[in-house]
């Protein structure tokens, strides 16, 4: 422990010289011991909201959360969510069914899943029957290391386990008792059903109602859940397939067992000997530092201007590659770009005459017609594609910096290995190459065109939403009769654009 702390002191001194001072945790312009204390404690999964979940090893195959996803302690009740929808919706109806496209919405038709559907009789069929990570309640909203139960696992539970009514801090609930005599409490949280008002909570204090993330194998308007009632007459524990999806559950993750050390931030052993080392926490501060040890080919271009700006798009390997192409105000690549797959467009998004409105955003939303209002117009660290996938000092360039760029440097067509796009100059001499990727434009009526002017326009995410809501901010530029254009723009949030990130 005294050489650990020997070398966090001349870390200490190192990084407070550093004029960025990225591991200020507590406000003071300098990087200190408890700093550095509180970014190994987060890294570790020591501190942080989610610092209260327990896996509890009942004595079965997997290990148990000690509360619901969204609780704060084991008694509380939690968030009540859709099945393989990871956000908490505004209410639970078939109008907002997550997965269901919008004509069986409006029709109150649970025949039309775009996604977890294994017969045609209800939608278009994917034979995906278990629900993936990133649609998962408990492996968003706790930690990568957690999931919802399968099945299997809840059958187990019901199976293998003692169930006992009892009530606990005024909650009543289940103590379940394991084989080996540790136990959890499922409390009594009750369920939100579609058939009754689409926000109220019924049952509470005598059903439990829990997601598994198991398909019904025969309706895939429907999914697996435990569940248990207790009144004075009747006490039960058992496994239903009938719930349908847009009901509002409560989840009790379980601990993944089928991921490595690398994928565990509970581990903190990143060179795999075993043990947390002086060489780990030297990894981890450089990873988290981002003193590019990865080996990463992005660089930092000094154009003489108040940001430098990367030589390469992100998800690039070289600087005439296009990169990925990303939906605005999300980290990864997703399934299609049009408003089924929109990032925050909210189940509720409705059709009017056959066209999409983008009127049900769950975040990034300014006016109240719109969605649900946070105020928030910047994409936020988590949600930037750049920041996510090139490191932590790397972010999408604001409006006023890509401004800065048209404005401050002189632009001239010309092609990099065969491949169509701009050279950018910066008023010090220093140059990028910005390749005209085009974009995947989205149709209100749920279609995109792919490549859409690929090799003739360059079009480039900003960082922030117009006054619209519906839109993102862009750049982009073209050469038309030998003049060339280049200028702000917006495109809806939803179609596929490249993005050149930035940093200080």
């Amino acid at each position: 422990m005294k050489r650990i702390y020997n070398f966090l002191l001349v870390v200490t001194m190192v990084c407070a010289a550093n004029a960025q001072v990225k591991g200020d945790f507590d406000g003071d312009n300098k990087v200190t011991i408890q700093d550095i204390t509180e970014l190994i404690n987060i890294y570790l999964n020591q501190s942080g909201e989610n610092a209260g979940y327990q896996a509890i090893d009942l004595g079965l195959s997997v290990k148990w959360a000690n509360m619901n996803v969204g609780a704060t302690a084991p008694e509380e009740a939690g968030n009540y969510y859709a099945w393989a929808w990871p956000h908490v919706l505004e209410f639970y109806s078939v109008y907002t069914c997550p997965w269901l496209d919008d004509w069986g919405r409006q029709n109150r038709t649970r025949a039309y899943f775009h996604k977890y559907c294994t017969s045609e009789t209800y939608g278009t069929v994917d034979d995906k029957t278990q629900i993936e990570l990133q649609d998962d309640a408990a492996y968003v909203n706790m930690d990568t290391t957690w999931r919802m139960p399968t099945l299997v696992e809840a059958q187990e539970l019901l199976d293998n386990c003692t169930w006992e009514c009892v009530i606990q801090n005024e909650m009543a609930g289940f103590l379940v008792t394991g084989p080996n005599g540790n136990s959890i409490f499922l409390p009594a949280a009750g369920v939100i059903t579609s058939i009754m008002s689409a926000t109220e909570v019924s049952n509470k204090g005598t059903q439990g109602c829990y997601w598994t993330s198991t398909l019904n194998n025969t309706a895939s308007s429907q999914a697996n859940a435990f569940y248990f009632w207790s009144t004075s007459w009747n006490t039960t524990h058992e496994i239903s397939s009938n719930f349908f999806r847009d009901n509002g559950m409560t989840i009790r993750g379980v601990q993944r067992n089928d991921i490595t050390i690398e994928e565990k931030p509970v581990e903190g052993d990143i060179d795999g000997d075993g043990s947390i080392t002086v060489e780990d926490i030297v990894m981890l501060i450089d990873i988290y530092l981002n003193e590019e040890t990865g080996g990463s080919s992005y660089q930092a271009v000094d154009l003489g201007l108040s940001v430098k700006w990367a030589n390469m798009n992100v998800g690039a390997t070289a600087p005439e590659e296009y990169g990925d192409f990303y939906a605005w105000g999300y980290p990864v690549v997703p399934e299609g770009y049009s408003p089924p797959y929109c990032p925050w467009l909210g189940p509720g998004a409705k059709i009017d005459s056959q066209h999409y409105k983008y009127d049900a955003w769950q975040k990034y939303c300014t006016k109240s017609n719109m969605g649900v209002v946070d105020g928030k117009t910047v994409v936020e660290p988590q949600d930037d594609a750049a920041y996510v996938n090139m490191g932590t000092t790397w972010r999408t360039p604001s409006l006023e910096e890509a401004q800065e760029l048209i404005d401050n440097c002189t632009w001239e067509k010309t092609t990099l290995n065969e491949v169509n796009g701009f050279q950018v100059t910066g008023p010090n001499g220093n140059s990028i190459f910005l390749p005209t990727g085009g974009c995947f434009l989205s149709f209100n009526n749920g279609t995109c065109r792919s490549d859409y002017q690929k090799g003739v326009i360059g079009y480039y995410w900003l960082n922030s939403i117009t006054e619209s809501v519906s839109m993102g901010n862009t750049f982009y530029f073209y050469e038309s009769y030998g003049n060339i254009t280049k200028k702000i723009g917006s495109m809806m949030r939803d179609c596929g654009l490249i993005i050149r990130a930035v940093k200080q």
